[in-house]
C-alpha cells in the first residue's frame, strides 16, 4: 500500500536536531531538514568552512516590550549596517575631489582614472577572500576588520594632502586607494551577508536595498559637506587656492572611525530560523503491490540551492547574470569615476579645477549619482519584492529594465551636447539616469543570487560575484582616461598640463559604453525568459502520478494486445 508522508513525521526524533551559527559573540538557531535518522545526523554536520554545531533546542526567546530580543539584535545589527554601508560609501566621492586631488599632486587624467580604478580594484577583487572570511568566521570580525581599513587609509591621504611638500608618487596613492578600496568591501560585504540571513526570502529585496540605499546616498551627503563648509566658494578668503580638501578628508576619517567603534560593540549575526520543510504525497501501484513501501520525505516547493562557486559558473543563469553585470557595471563605475572631468571639459576656456563654479557643478553631478543610485537601491529592492510576491514576476525583469535606462543615458550626452551649448542639463539627466541603473544592480544582483546560492555559501559566491565590476572598470576608465588625454593640447615645457575642452575629450567613450548596455540588456533578457531553477533530485507529485500511469499503460499493453487479436 502507498502512504502519504508528511513533514510532521519527519520531525520527530533525532530530525529535530538543531544547527547553529557562531561568530565568536552571538549565536542562534536553524532547524535542519532531513530525510532519515541517520541523515539528520549528518545534515549539517561540523565542518571548518561554515562552522555549523549540532545542537538541539530552541534559542534567543526571551521577550522585551513584547518583542523576541532576537528581532532587537537584527534591529541593531541592521541599524549598524546602514551606517557602516553608509562609510564605505564614502569611495564614490572620488569624482567631486579627484581633480582636486590631481592638481594637489600634479598628475595626468589617466594617472587620476587609475586611482580611481584602483579604489574599485580593491573593492571588487578582494570579494572572494572577504566572502570566504564571512563564511568562515561570521561578519561582525570582517567588518570591524574593514572598517579600521578604511579609517587607516584616508588617514594617510588626509596627512599627505594636509602637509605641506609631500608630493605622493601616483602608484604609491593607488596603492592606498586599493587599501582603502579593500577595506570597503570588507564593510559592504559583511553587511549584504548579515542582513540575507537574517531576514526570510520574501522580504530580502528590502532588507538588501534598503541598507544599501545609505551606501548610494553616502556620496551625496559628504558632498553637501564639502559644498558648505569645504569648498573655495564656503571658505572665501581663507582658501584661495581651491578649498580645504585637506579639513575635508580628515572629516571623512573621523566619520570612518566612528564606524569601527560601532562595528565592535553594535554589529551580531543572527540568522533566520526556517523550516522549508513541506508535505509531500508519494504515489505507488496499488493494485498490484500488497506490500508497504518505504516512506522518504523531502523538500517540494524550494529549488536546489547551489553549494560552490564551480557550480555556480556552470549554471546558465548564473553565466547570463555575470555577463550582464559586467558590461552595466563597468558603465556606471565609469561615470563615477569620471564624471568630475567631463564636466571640466564641458567648462568655459580659462575655468579650471579650482574655479568654485567648477566644483559647484562637479558636486552636483556626485550628489545627482548618489541620490538615484540610493534610490534605485531602494525602488528595485522594495518593488521586485512586492512584483515578485504578487506578480510572480522574475526579478530579472527590473535588471532588463535598469540596463535599458543605463544605455540610454549613455546615448544621451554625446547627442545632447553637440546639439547646443546647454549641456548642464542633459549632462545632470543622464548622470541621474545612470546613476538609478547602477544602485539598482546591488539590489538585484545579490537578491539574485540569494535565491539560488545555500546562505552557507552566499559570502563567497557573492564575494566572487563583485570582482566582475573591478574587471569591467578597468576597460571602460582606461577608455576614458586614454580618449581624454589623447585630446589635450600638447605639453609646453615648463608649463603645467592643458586641459581638454569640449565634447570630443568624452564622447568616443560614451558611445562605447552605449555599445556595451545594449549587449548588456540582451543578456537580461535572456535571463528574465529563463524559466526558475527547478528542484534536483527530486519529483512533484504530478510526475510520480505521470510515472505511474505510463507503468500501468506498459503493463496493461500485452492485455489488450492479446484482447485486440
Amino acid at each position: 500500500m502507498g502512504r502519504i508522508a508528511d513533514a510532521s513525521a519527519v520531525q520527530d526524533g533525532k530530525a529535530r536536531q538543531r544547527a547553529v551559527f557562531t561568530n565568536g559573540s552571538a549565536s542562534t538557531t536553524m532547524p535542519t531538514v532531513g530525510t532519515t535518522d541517520d541523515a539528520a545526523e549528518t545534515a549539517f554536520a561540523p565542518t571548518d568552512t561554515n562552522r555549523l554545531l549540532a545542537q538541539s533546542g530552541p534559542d534567543m526567546q526571551q521577550e522585551l516590550f513584547g518583542v523576541p530580543a532576537r528581532w532587537w539584535r537584527v534591529a541593531r545589527s541592521f541599524l549598524c549596517t546602514m551606517y557602516l554601508l553608509m562609510g564605505a560609501g564614502i569611495i564614490y566621492l572620488f569624482s567631486s575631489y579627484g581633480t582636486q586631488l590631481r592638481d594637489r599632486f600634479g598628475y595626468s587624467q589617466l594617472q587620476v582614472s587609475m586611482v580611481a580604478s584602483s579604489a574599485n580594484l580593491g573593492l571588487y577583487l578582494s570579494g572572494p577572500g572577504v566572502g570566504w572570511l564571512i563564511d568562515r568566521y561570521g561578519p561582525r570580525p570582517v567588518a570591524i576588520v574593514g572598517s579600521l581599513m578604511m579609517f587607516f587609509g584616508f588617514l594617510a591621504v588626509s596627512t599627505a594632502v594636509n602637509t605641506e611638500g609631500i608630493m605622493f608618487p601616483a602608484w604609491l596613492l593607488c596603492g592606498l586607494y586599493f587599501f582603502v578600496g579593500s577595506g570597503s568591501s570588507g564593510c559592504t560585504l559583511p553587511s549584504i551577508a548579515l542582513n540575507v540571513r537574517a531576514f526570510p526570502a520574501h522580504v530580502r529585496g528590502f532588507a538588501v536595498g534598503v541598507p544599501l540605499s545609505l551606501y548610494g546616498l553616502s556620496a551625496f551627503i559628504f558632498v553637501q559637506i564639502k559644498s558648505a563648509y569645504f569648498d573655495a566658494d564656503s571658505l572665501a578668503d581663507t582658501a584661495p587656492t581651491g578649498g580645504d580638501l585637506g579639513g575635508f578628508l580628515t572629516t571623512i576619517t573621523a566619520f570612518l572611525g566612528v564606524g569601527v567603534f560601532l562595528a565592535l560593540v553594535a554589529m551580531w549575526d543572527v540568522p533566520l530560523e526556517e523550516n522549508g520543510v513541506e508535505s509531500i504525497a508519494f504515489s505507488a501501484d496499488e493494485q498490484n503491490s500488497d506490500e508497504e513501501e518505504a516512506v522518504v520525505a523531502a523538500p517540494t516547493a524550494a529549488p536546489h540551492k547551489i553549494q560552490g562557486l564551480g557550480e555556480y559558473l556552470t549554471f546558465r543563469s548564473s553565466q547570463l547574470l555575470i555577463a550582464t553585470f559586467f558590461l552595466a557595471a563597468g558603465t556606471g563605475l565609469m561615470i563615477i569615476g569620471n564624471v568630475g572631468a567631463v564636466v571640466l571639459a564641458l567648462a568655459p576656456p580659462g575655468h579650471g579645477s579650482d574655479d568654485p563654479v567648477v566644483q559647484k557643478l562637479q558636486g552636483t553631478q556626485v550628489a545627482l549619482l548618489s541620490m538615484f543610485n540610493a534610490l534605485g537601491r531602494v525602488i528595485a529592492g522594495v518593488g521586485s519584492d512586492f512584483t515578485a510576491a504578487r506578480f510572480g514576476v522574475s526579478r530579472a525583469w527590473w535588471l532588463l529594465s535598469s540596463v535599458v535606462i543605463m544605455a540610454i543615458a549613455q546615448a544621451e550626452v554625446p547627442l545632447a551636447v553637440a546639439a547646443g551649448d546647454a549641456w548642464a542639463l542633459p549632462l545632470g539627466i543622464a548622470t541621474a539616469m545612470t546613476g538609478y541603473a547602477y544602485g539598482t544592480l546591488w539590489s538585484l544582483c545579490p537578491s539574485l543570487v540569494a535565491e539560488w546560492v545555500s546562505p552557507v555559501r552566499f559570502g563567497f559566491i557573492w564575494g566572487t560575484m563583485t570582482c566582475v565590476p573591478a574587471l569591467s572598470q578597468q576597460v571602460t576608465n582606461t577608455l576614458f582616461g586614454a580618449l581624454y588625454d589623447m585630446h589635450r593640447p600638447p605639453v609646453l615645457p615648463g608649463e603645467p598640463p592643458a586641459e581638454c575642452k569640449g565634447a570630443a575629450c568624452f564622447a568616443a567613450a560614451y558611445w562605447g559604453t552605449a555599445v556595451m548596455c545594449v549587449v548588456g540588456a540582451a543578456c537580461a533578457f535572456a535571463l528574465a525568459v529563463r524559466p526558475p531553477p527547478a528542484p534536483r533530485g527530486y519529483r512533484s507529485v504530478a510526475a510520480e502520478d505521470t510515472a505511474v500511469t505510463a507503468v500501468r499503460s506498459d503493463e496493461n499493453a500485452p492485455l489488450l494486445a492479446s484482447g485486440s487479436a
